[in-house]
């Protein structure tokens, strides 16, 4: 029996089959009801594999038949895939339910492709495509007309090897996992080289961006490389040889969804891996074989949210076609039909995303690089730059007492040691943001020794460049979370002080509860564990499919429908 989902195009015929079969069959309707609402469980189960399930499959037959797809691509409803073997980039309609042509050739004019891997798509819906055995990228528009394009083959600036993957950043530049130059190139949109990103790459085959996150998919290492800003800093690594969670056997293509989580095709282990965006394994899908929901050597990513669910495609390189698998989007409540999107959190650098006013549509939660300081942007709030144009990146760095703007030798306050300088300057926040340090144990001991053993005297202020002062903030001081806080409505530096001529506001602590006295047993200290500061991730929802109550309701319905049918055949 074949269902058709109600998703991305497809139309939902089972019922009306089930109507016609009823119509041709002597039976009576309640034998017909019970049969209806067993099949209509059964008939679409789809190949499940953790949250995640098989959804459908297209290429293989028909129009826009592949051979060897590598690269997919979505933008709005139309999916881009570029076929290695058949030298040009397909078109599907529809979130893939439609075939509406391709571009491409074999040749290397322009236009032209020799086995093409990686491709993507931009904001003004221009397509890049990573020409390999050409060795450059060639730009189109969504229809498959020649704009530009640039490289040729070698290793200085500007020049490839065998490229692979591609990604565009916010603000429209082209990342290009140069793969047998080992390195990462950063051009404009129009082909200008900006920069490479180098740093021991063994053969690089997949880039994805997610805010200024940039994550590389190394095929030599069996590992993917984290960097923040942009390519500029270096975070860390995850992954490494093997088959187990979490591990890679020669890795492609790599994609970031709207909530930060990272899929990888981990080709050798025909499967695609999913991790939170610091590298955490969450769950796997797909194995080796033919089937619908097996891989043969997956290739490539591409996810697209809808109001329906996420779909995430993976060009099933062996198989020639490709996968669409299926997860459900979870819904705020209040019947206003409003996504709930995830906090997105970054740290140093954050990309806003907000409405053409500068209104920010997601809440932002941005860390100093020593993690002591956090700064929160709500949804709703107006963030501006000091022209009055919407933000579209903010940074916020520590700032160290040398690099403090003047503070007064002699008066009521000094300097407790922590300060952040937050830009770009003068942009403006209304309502104002949140900025809180937060503090370990020792270090909150200290901070009590600067202020007098009062907490109240702990205050935040800002520099006012126009006047060379220290401005107080109203502060709010927890002793219980050892956090300090305060409302920041523009950008400058911000700085903690220890000053007896304020009395900020005091959450006080929890009274101490009085336990048994007990002999002590000596426990096992675990040794702690070191690890590299990486963007977080909000956490995979733990609720799974309730299989369980499933599989309980199906055996109580088929009980009462057999007792229903022996009952019949008696009083016949």
């Amino acid at each position: 029996m074949i269902c058709i989902l109600s998703i991305a195009g497809y139309e939902t015929n089972l019922r009306s089959s089930l109507y016609r079969l009823e119509e041709s069959m002597t039976i009576g309707r309640a034998e017909f009801g019970f049969i209806m609402l067993l099949l209509l469980f059964l008939a679409c189960p789809g190949v499940a594999a953790g949250n995640y399930a098989y959804l459908d499959q297209f290429g293989s037959a028909g129009p826009g038949q592949m051979d060897h797809p590598w690269g997919v691509a979505s933008f709005g409803t139309d999916v881009f895939v570029v076929n290695e073997y058949l030298h040009k980039t397909q078109i599907f309609g529809n979130f893939g339910g439609t075939y509406d042509g391709y571009f491409g050739n074999f040749g290397s004019a322009a236009g032209e492709l020799r086995y093409p891997r990686g491709v993507a798509v931009d904001a003004s819906r221009y397509v890049y495509v990573a020409d390999a055995q050409n060795h450059r990228i060639q730009k189109f528009t969504s229809d498959g007309a020649y704009v530009t394009g640039w490289g040729s083959y070698g290793s200085g600036a500007s020049q490839l090897n065998e490229p692979s993957g591609v990604a565009i950043d916010s603000m429209g530049r082209v990342y290009v996992a140069d793969a047998q130059n080992h390195r990462v190139q950063v051009f404009t949109g129009d082909g200008s080289h900006i920069r490479s990103i180098t740093g021991n790459f063994n053969n690089p085959q997949g880039v994805a961006l997610s805010n200024s996150y940039l994550y590389v998919s190394e095929y030599g290492n069996n590992q993917v490389r984290i960097f923040g800003n942009y390519g500029s800093t270096v975070i860390g690594n995850f992954g490494s040889f093997g088959s187990g969670d979490g591990e890679f056997f020669r890795p492609h293509g790599i994609a970031v969804d709207s909530a930060g989580y990272v899929y990888v095709a981990d080709t050798n282990n025909h499967r695609v891996q999913k991790f939170t965006s610091g590298g955490v394994f969450v769950e796997a899908f797909g194995s080796y074989g033919t089937g619908d929901g097996e891989f043969d050597a997956p290739r490539a990513i591409a996810i697209r949210d809808t109001s329906s669910g996420q779909l995430v495609y993976v060009s099933d390189w062996n198989n020639n076609r490709v996968q669409v698998w299926k997860k459900d989007i979870h819904h705020a409540g209040g019947g206003g039909g409003r996504t709930s999107m995830p906090v997105a959190q970054s740290i140093g650098t954050a990309t806003l995303l907000t409405n053409n006013l500068g209104q920010v549509l997601q809440e932002i939660q941005l860390d100093s690089v020593s993690r002591k300081a956090r700064l929160t942007i709500d949804v709703g709030v107006y963030a501006l730059d000091r022209d009055g144009r919407r933000l579209a990146e903010i940074t916020m760095n520590d700032l160290p007492a040398a690099g403090l703007p003047h503070v007064p030798q002699a008066g009521t306050f000094r300097f407790a040691g922590y300060a952040v300088k937050c830009s770009p300057e003068g942009a403006t926040f209304a309502p104002p943001a949140e900025l809180t340090f937060t503090f370990t144990d020792a270090e909150w001991n200290l901070l009590m020794t600067q202020a007098y053993q009062t907490p109240g005297y702990l205050v935040m202020k800002w520099y006012d460049r126009e006047s060379g002062a220290w401005v107080n903030l109203p502060t709010v001081v927890n002793t219980r979370d050892r956090t300090v806080s305060a409302e920041v409505a523009h950008f400058t530096e911000f700085a903690l002080f220890s000053d007896t001529a304020v009395s900020s506001t005091v959450t006080p602590a929890p009274e101490p509860v009085i336990t048994p006295v007990v002999t002590p047993v000596a426990t096992p200290v675990p040794t702690p564990i070191t690890t590299p500061e990486v963007p977080v991730s909000p956490e995979e929802p733990t609720d799974g499919f309730p299989w369980t109550y499933v599989i309980i309701g199906v055996i109580i319905i088929l009980i009462a429908g057999g007792a229903y049918y022996y009952s019949s055949t008696k009083r016949s």
